[in-house]
């Protein structure tokens, strides 16, 4: 059978820009130091060979002291 996968990986330079890939899982969430809450959506489609060729893209945001990143998963 085909197996599916959803991922997120992300890279954190040292001047605050967070670089991220997120194959269809549940968003990111950013919780801003001044209370507001960003929602960081799928750059991609779930991971699966029958998939591969689809293009994916790399989300970017910039990160500020005190803000805080939440992942989760439904599963």
């Amino acid at each position: 059978p085909e197996a599916t996968v959803t991922m997120v990986f992300g890279l954190l330079s040292p001047d605050g820009t967070f670089d991220y890939f997120n194959a269809g899982h549940p968003p990111l969430v950013l919780l801003r130091s001044d209370g507001r809450i960003e929602r960081l959506s799928s750059t991609g489609l779930i991971l699966s060979s029958a998939l591969a060729h689809f293009p994916r893209k790399v989300g970017q945001v910039h990160l500020e002291p005190g803000d805080r990143l939440v992942t989760y998963t439904d599963g």
